[in-house]
This record gives structure tokens, C-alpha cells and sequence, in this order.
């Protein structure tokens, strides 16, 4: 970090680091706090988005409604007035939170419906001659997902589901607007007590593209893993690495 602040520090002379050195410990520990926010609503999220996958794919009639009626409210709110409702609108009907489990259940039934209809794609697009051939070997509902259709699947929904939690990630910014303490929040109480905005935001902007730069490496990691060897991908890649030779 300061290198980077002094390579900021020769480009911009009017940079001010003796703000930035006072404020960024309280900006590190904000990160913290964000980072902790992400994984825990992405753990939430992704089970619900699990749970909502499979009543989707199933006959149940009555769990499948309820479930879409859910995808459809979180896909079609805004994720800021969701939060808003949650922790300002809830009290009306005698809920009343703290701002951090507001921010968690808010951004983990956001995600959790959209990673819903993400892994509901992903084992639907498991070809049907699939199902067929389990079906064939007289295996039933479980054990035909678990062993045949679900690591297929796998390999469809992971790329969306990591860009998902990149998405969650940047989303916890929103939930300042409910007083959590996270990076956005803080940034914005440094600089209105240092007025210097500048040096604050910048650095506020180089620990979100640290933590969603990590989470990008780690997406690209995971696909190239799972990639199968005659993808496009996988033969793209081999002719990259041909020409470079």
C-alpha cells in the first residue's frame, strides 16, 4: 500500500498523505467489515439460491409459486430500496433489526434469488438424454441428481455464480445507506471530517478493486479448472499458447 500511495504521491502533488496515513487503518478495518459481509451473505445466498433451485425443478406446485412470486420480487426491486424496506419498513409489522443483520438478510435474499434461477439454469441445461440414462439404470430422483445431473451442472453455473458474488461484493456498498460501518460508510465519514474527499475516495477505490480483483483471479482460476479440453476455451487457449511458442 505505500507504494502505491507514493507512486499516487509523485503523480499528483497535491495529495495530502498525512490524511490517507491517519484515515487508513480505519479504512482497513471498514474492508473487514466488508469482506465479512460478503461471505456471510454469500454463504446465506447461496444456500437459498440452492434450496430455491431445487423446488424449481420440481412437480411441487404450491413451494415452486412461492418461490417464483420471490425470484420475481428481488429480481425486480432495486437492491437499495430492498434494503431500505428491510430495516426501515419492517418495524411497521414490529421486526425491528440492527443495521449489520438488516444488511445480511437484505443482500442474502437478493442473492439468493438471483443465484436461484442461476442454478436452476445450470441443471437444466444438463442434456435430457441424461436424466434418461440415469432413469435407465433405475436411479432415483437423488441420487440421479447428485451423481449425474449436479456435476455437470457444476460446471455451467460456476462462472455466473462467481460473477454473482463479485456483484455482492460491490452491493454491500448500498448498505451504508442503513449505517453499517462498512467501506463505503467510512470513506464517506473521513472525508466529511478531513474534507479531502479526494485522498479518501481514491483509496477507498483501490481496496474495492483489491477485494474484486481477488475474487476476479479466483473466478478465472475455477473456470480454467473446470474447463473441459475441448471447449472453445480450452482450444483457444491451446492456439494462444502455440503461437506464443
Amino acid at each position: 500500500m505505500d507504494v502505491i500511495l507514493d507512486t499516487l504521491a509523485a503523480m499528483l502533488p497535491e495529495f495530502d498523505l498525512e490524511v490517507i496515513r491517519a484515515y487508513l487503518p480505519l479504512l482497513l478495518d471498514a474492508t473487514l467489515v466488508t469482506v465479512y459481509l460478503s461471505i456471510l451473505s454469500g454463504i446465506i445466498g447461496t444456500i437459498l439460491g440452492a434450496t430455491c433451485a431445487i423446488i424449481r425443478i420440481t412437480p411441487l406446485s404450491f413451494p415452486n409459486r412461492v418461490v417464483s412470486v420471490y425470484i420475481w420480487l428481488m429480481r425486480g426491486l432495486p437492491t437499495l430500496i430492498f434494503i431500505l424496506f428491510v430495516y426501515y419498513g419492517l418495524p411497521a409489522f414490529s421486526i425491528v433489526l440492527d443495521p449489520f443483520p438488516a444488511a445480511v438478510i437484505a443482500l442474502s435474499l437478493n442473492a439468493g434469488a438471483f443465484w436461484g434461477e442461476t442454478f436452476r439454469a445450470g441443471v437444466e441445461a444438463v442434456p435430457s438424454g441424461q436424466w434418461d440414462a440415469g432413469r435407465a439404470l433405475g436411479l432415483g430422483f437423488g441420487p440421479l441428481m447428485f451423481k449425474i445431473v449436479l456435476p455437470q451442472a457444476f460446471r455451467i453455473v460456476v462462472p455466473p455464480y462467481l460473477n454473482g458474488l463479485i456483484t455482492l461484493a460491490k452491493d454491500t456498498s448500498l448498505v451504508s445507506a442503513i449505517t453499517v460501518s462498512e467501506l463505503t460508510l467510512t470513506a464517506q465519514r473521513a472525508y466529511a471530517s478531513s474534507f479531502r474527499p479526494m485522498e479518501i475516495l481514491t483509496v477507498a477505490t483501490i481496496l474495492y478493486l483489491i477485494l474484486t480483483s481477488t475474487l476476479m483471479v479466483a473466478q478465472y482460476a475455477t473456470e480454467r479448472r473446470l474447463r473441459l479440453p475441448g471447449s472453445v476455451a480450452g482450444l483457444r487457449e491451446r492456439r494462444t499458447q502455440d503461437y506464443r511458442a
